[in-house]
């Protein structure tokens, strides 16, 4: 505080929508919200989600925030290099790797001493790719406090140094071949309501859950005492993902249950929207987008609405940018896209011969050949 002394003139997105100036601003919440056991904090404070979903937030103009995002050159670079090393790490898409983070990154990289001779000309790598301003004015804040007296003083380049090589040997157990492999694994939250299709805002029941990607979780959902007409609508919501569907349990108000599994799931459920269906022979699969995914849940003929009880769906979920990038393109999801595209270039060199008198001709003549020899 005593030795910056200068802001930016004007904020990313100043004047923006509360969607778009949300990478720029930092997440406040009341207590309550805070101990709340399935809260959880994305990566930078940007955003927060209890239960899988993002709760109702607006901006507050009230608060001031003082973040010192670049307070010298070796803090920067340490916060770029364990950034990176933690996406590569952790495979998560929650907050993806962005390109501008490895440009300064490469920079450093390669002339470090360098990088901290023109780190006064930086902007946040963020900053530059919407190219943003870089006027400065002077704004120091006043200082209330004393000398620095429980902190040891080290230069830049030592703190840098001990701080990657503590991330390092972090980074190291925790990949060790010695360690199962299920230990490393968060949990991921989630929740799935089911809607009646009359009534998409207030779900008949609702459950949260903590899903994994080596073993199936049961997420269940009672339904409400008085009947509802089917079908009705599933919503699941949560980071991005892929998702497995392994069976769904129906339980009767006469204490009977039935399983189904495979082929008649895919009969059961139908996606609508916020999701790529994948086929999968046995399970129910999709890739799961940032929104809310809905399905439509179709009670089989042998099962009337009036009969069911409760519902229960064992559902797998990981969000490795390796598992979902693989299972997108073993469905070959750039098919359809070449389809349009030959389409296009023939109406295109359609509409060229046309506009030409020797093409408009020759249609004409096939044309008129059709109406009177159809058969050739």
């Amino acid at each position: 505080m005593l030795r910056i002394k200068h802001r930016l003139v004007s904020e990313p997105r100043e004047h923006g929508t509360l969607t778009e100036r949300t990478p720029y601003i930092k997440s406040m919440l009341h207590r309550d919200l805070a101990l709340h056991p399935e809260a959880l904090v994305l990566q930078g404070n940007h955003r927060v989600l209890i239960g899988g979903e993002e709760p109702e937030h607006a901006f507050n103009h009230s608060f001031r925030l003082a973040h010192f995002s670049l307070r010298s050159p070796g803090q920067y670079v340490h916060k770029l290099a364990i950034n990176t090393l933690q996406h590569l790490a952790h495979n998560t898409l929650s907050e993806p790797i962005s390109s501008f983070y490895l440009n300064h990154l490469a920079l450093a990289r390669k002339d470090f001493d360098s990088f901290s001779r023109n780190f006064h000309t930086f902007l946040p790598t963020y900053l530059e790719i919407i190219h943003h301003s870089k006027d400065k004015i002077l704004d120091p804040l006043p200082y209330q406090g004393g000398s620095l007296r429980h902190t040891s003083r080290t230069s830049d380049t030592t703190a840098l140094i001990s701080n990657l090589m503590a991330y390092s040997e972090q980074l190291a157990r925790q990949v060790n071949h010695n360690s199962p492999a299920i230990q490393n694994i968060e949990p991921i939250p989630a929740q799935l309501s089911l809607h009646a299709l009359s009534d998409h805002e207030r779900p008949l029941a609702k459950s949260s859950c903590l899903l994994n990607p080596i073993t199936p979780q049961e997420v269940s959902l009672s339904l409400p005492p008085t009947p509802v007409q089917g079908p009705w609508a599933l919503r699941l919501t949560g980071p991005i993902a892929y998702v497995e569907c392994h069976q769904l349990t129906l339980h009767f108000r006469n204490g009977d249950q039935q399983t189904f599994h495979g082929f008649a799931l895919h009969q059961m459920l139908k996606l609508q929207q916020g999701s790529s269906f994948l086929y999968h022979e046995y399970y129910y699969t999709f890739v799961k987008s940032l929104t809310p995914v809905e399905f439509l849940f179709y009670p089989p003929p042998s099962c009337p609405e009036i009969l069911i009880d409760r519902l229960v769906l064992h559902l797998l979920m990981e969000n490795s940018v390796h598992t979902i990038c693989n299972r997108l393109f073993q469905e070959n999801p750039f098919a359809r896209e070449s389809e349009l595209r030959n389409t296009v270039l023939k109406l295109e060199n359609k509409v060229s011969q046309l506009v030409r008198i020797r093409g408009w001709l020759q249609h004409q003549t096939e044309w008129i050949g059709s109406l009177l020899f159809p058969n050739k």
